[in-house]
């Protein structure tokens, strides 16, 4: 899991661009995967924004994932 975000993540830092879904249980461990990524993005120079959509509103919830994405960025 770690090998195939860190390769995604090199690839946009090369200007490839892109998104990234992960989806799982709670306490899966999601997080964690995601805080380690920031950490090897923010060596590398790069940013790393995330959102996290709400279990009870599953119909708005890509676009308030987009929204905290967005915020994140200024």
């Amino acid at each position: 899991e770690r090998s195939v975000l860190r390769d995604a993540l090199a690839r946009a830092m090369t200007g490839g661009g892109g998104a990234i879904l992960i989806q799982g249980a709670a306490g899966a461990g999601k997080s964690a995967l995601i805080q380690d990524l920031r950490g090897v993005a923010a060596e590398a120079g790069g940013w790393l924004v995330y959102g996290k959509s709400d279990q009870a509103q599953r119909e708005a919830s890509a676009v308030g994932v987009v929204t905290q994405c967005l915020r994140a960025l200024g």
